[in-house]
């Protein structure tokens, strides 16, 4: 994951300087670690706020450790996964009345998805669902960021149903609670603001999301914009 990180903070400081961009580094950790990912960001040595949960069979990890975001005290904020690459400039898509901007995830246009599962999730808090949101690329703006956070992290450390029968998304899931019961204005992205590179779609986009299992693709993507 480090090395997969350090070429996605690569691709985007060919837009964005060192002194905007953060990481939030949980334990476990190394030394090494971190002075590799400072040579190209602000390291921020957080502590784990989240249980690890599985999101599959074979695979656990901590998901929700992406709940730091929600730290950063500035208004309008970028998150982006470590499996990402940046192609265009995201900064372009921060303008606009919206407070959260994110694509839908692909496992809720699913036809295994439990949408009834799913809405009643959303009834305890009395407001319409949502989709789910890919958590990869996501912008929010106007102190969304800070204003769910509590909610977010209450949500991630309690009991959330699988929805999905192969993956459990439980930071998405608890993430589109959060912003549904805080009434927050959301603007949807295209494939051509954030591509899901495991569907096969086009490379023209703002941010190109790899996903495990992609490896050599994404190593080809990065020889072409001179990343490797």
């Amino acid at each position: 994951l480090v090395s997969e990180t350090v070429r996605s903070i690569k691709s985007l400081r060919r837009f964005v300087g060192k002194e905007d961009i953060f990481v939030f580094y949980t334990p476990p950790r190394s030394e090494k670690t971190r002075r590799k990912l400072s040579e190209l960001a602000h390291v921020i040595l957080a502590p784990n706020l989240t249980e690890p949960f599985p999101f599959s069979e074979k695979r656990w990890g901590r998901y929700g450790e992406k709940v730091h975001v929600c730290d950063m005290n500035y208004p309008n904020v970028i998150f982006l996964d470590g499996d990402t690459i940046v192609k265009k400039n995201p900064l372009d898509l921060v303008d606009g009345d919206f407070d959260f901007s994110a694509r839908v995830a692909d496992v809720y246009l699913k036809p295994e998805f439990d949408l009834e599962k799913w809405k009643s999730l959303f009834e305890k808090f009395a407001v319409d669902p949502i989709p789910v949101p890919n958590a990869g690329f996501m912008i929010f703006k106007n102190w969304c960021h800070r204003d769910i956070k509590d909610l977010w992290l209450k949500l991630l450390n309690s009991d959330i149903p699988k929805l999905y029968p192969y993956t459990y998304h439980k930071d998405q899931y608890t993430l589109a609670l959060a912003l549904a019961a805080k009434k927050k204005r959301i603007r949807w992205m295209t494939k051509r603001e954030h591509a899901f590179l495991w569907l096969g779609e086009k490379k023209d986009a703002y941010v190109l999301h790899g996903g495990m299992g992609l490896k050599r693709r994404i190593r080809r993507i990065l020889r072409r914009i001179g990343i490797v």
